[in-house]
C-alpha cells in the first residue's frame, strides 16, 4: 500500500482528542493536570521520598531478584488457569516482576525457580502468597535473594546515595512540539522508545523510528543527564556496555525528530503516550495499538504487544535473554521489533 493511502486509512484509528488528553500525552498547556504526590516510593527500597529534594537517607536495597523454588509438578497451582492466580499474586503483592516458568522448565537440582523482583516488603508478600497457593501440596524451602543468598526479610545488601523512581520523568520545560506541515507529503512512522531509571525517574535511553515500509530511518542511544541507577535491562535491552561512549542528548534527538516528523504525520506505537513522554514530544496524530486491539476484559486492562504479535501476526517478539532489544551488548537486528510489530498490526487491521 502506498504511504499516502496508508496515511488516509490510519485516520480512522487516530486517538480522539478526549483519549489523547485523558491518557496524559505531552501537552504544552495540559487540559488535565496530573496530581503530583508530595513523595513517591523508591523503586529499589520502597522508602518514600521527594524527588525534587536532596535525599536525606541512603537507599539500602538488594541488587538482584529473589528466587523461590517450587516443585515442578505444583507450578500450575501458582500459575492458575489462564494465569489468573499468577496475576492475582502479582497485583496483590505489588512486585515489579514475577516470572513463573512453564511446567517442565526445571532448574538444576530439581524444582522450578520462580523469579521475583521488587521492594523487600512486596517480595516478602509475594513469597507468602505463593506458599499459601501450594501449602496443601508441598512445603517450600526458604527463598533467597540472588545477590546475597539471604531470606526475603533480610536487609538490603547494597547501598546507593540516590533513590530511584519507576515512573517516566515529565518536565514541561523540556517539551517540544512537532513542526507544522507546509508542503512536504504526509508520512506514517512507527515509534518505540526505551528508558532507564535515574534519581528523577525513567529517562530516555533509546529511540527507534521506522518508515511506513518497516525500514529503520532513525535509531540511536541517548545518554540521560543524570547517572543511571537501573538499566532496566530485562525490559529495555539497555546495558552498561551498550551505553559506553554514548553522547547523544535528549535535546539533540528532539532536533533530529523535529526535522523528520511534522504535525500531520501519523505516529504508530503501543501505549505510545509513554514513548512521547520519554521524548518530551508533543504530537497529536497518534495511533495506539493497545487501544485499537482492546483487552477482552474491558478498557481497564491492556493487551501486551507480545501477546498481540503472537495472536495476530503469529510472531514471537521480546525473546532475547538480556532484553528484547539487546544482543551481546550491541544493537541487534531485532531492535526494531516492537515498532515493526505495531506497524504490521495496523496494516493487518486496515487490510481486514
Amino acid at each position: 500500500m502506498e504511504e499516502s493511502k496508508l496515511h488516509v486509512a490510519m485516520q480512522k484509528y487516530v486517538l480522539s482528542w478526549r483519549d489523547w488528553v485523558s491518557n496524559y500525552f505531552p501537552q504544552l498547556q495540559p487540559k488535565m493536570k496530573k496530581e503530583q504526590p508530595a513523595s513517591v516510593p523508591c523503586y529499589q527500597c520502597g522508602c518514600q521520598h521527594n524527588p525534587d529534594r536532596e535525599d536525606v537517607c541512603q537507599c539500602v536495597h538488594h541488587g538482584d531478584s529473589f528466587l523461590l523454588t517450587v516443585p515442578t509438578q505444583h507450578v500450575g497451582l501458582v500459575m492458575g488457569k489462564g494465569r489468573i492466580k499468577r496475576n492475582e499474586i502479582f497485583t496483590s503483592s505489588g512486585v515489579s516482576l514475577l516470572i513463573v516458568p512453564k511446567i517442565g522448565e526445571g532448574i538444576t537440582g530439581g524444582g522450578s525457580g520462580i523469579e521475583i523482583k521488587g521492594v523487600p516488603a512486596a517480595v516478602k508478600k509475594a513469597e507468602m502468597l505463593i506458599r499459601k497457593s501450594v501449602q496443601r501440596q508441598a512445603k517450600l524451602s526458604p527463598g533467597r535473594w540472588r545477590c546475597c543468598q539471604r531470606g526475603a526479610s533480610a536487609t538490603g545488601c547494597q547501598t546507593s546515595e540516590k533513590h530511584v523512581i519507576d515512573t517516566i520523568l515529565e518536565d514541561q520545560e523540556l517539551l517540544v512540539e512537532t513542526r507544522e506541515c507546509v508542503s512536504s507529503p504526509v508520512k506514517v512512522f512507527a515509534l518505540d522508545c526505551e528508558w532507564v531509571l535515574t534519581s528523577r525517574g525513567g529517562e530516555l535511553a533509546r529511540v527507534s523510528v521506522l518508515d511506513y515500509t518497516g525500514d529503520v530511518c532513525y535509531d540511536t542511544l541517548v545518554l540521560p543527564p543524570r547517572p543511571i541507577a537501573d538499566y532496566n535491562t530485562r525490559f529495555s535491552g539497555i546495558t552498561a556496555p551498550l551505553m559506553e561512549g554514548v553522547t547523544m542528548s535528549l535535546r539533540e534527538v528532539q532536533e533530529d525528530l523535529h526535522k523528520m516528523i511534522c504535525s500531520k504525520d501519523v505516529l504508530v506505537g503501543h501505549s505510545i503516550h509513554h514513548d512521547l513522554q520519554a521524548l518530551h514530544l508533543v504530537h497529536r496524530k497518534v495511533v495506539d495499538t493497545s487501544e485499537v486491539f482492546p483487552h477482552k476484559d474491558g478498557p481497564n486492562k491492556k493487551n501486551s504487544l507480545r501477546f498481540l504479535a503472537k495472536q495476530f501476526l503469529m510472531r514471537d517478539i521480546q525473546q532475547e535473554q538480556f532484553g528484547h532489544d539487546s544482543k551481546k551488548g550491541r544493537i541487534s537486528p531485532c531492535s526494531k521489533e516492537d515498532a515493526l510489530a505495531c506497524l504490521d498490526l495496523m496494516k493487518l487491521k486496515i487490510s481486514n
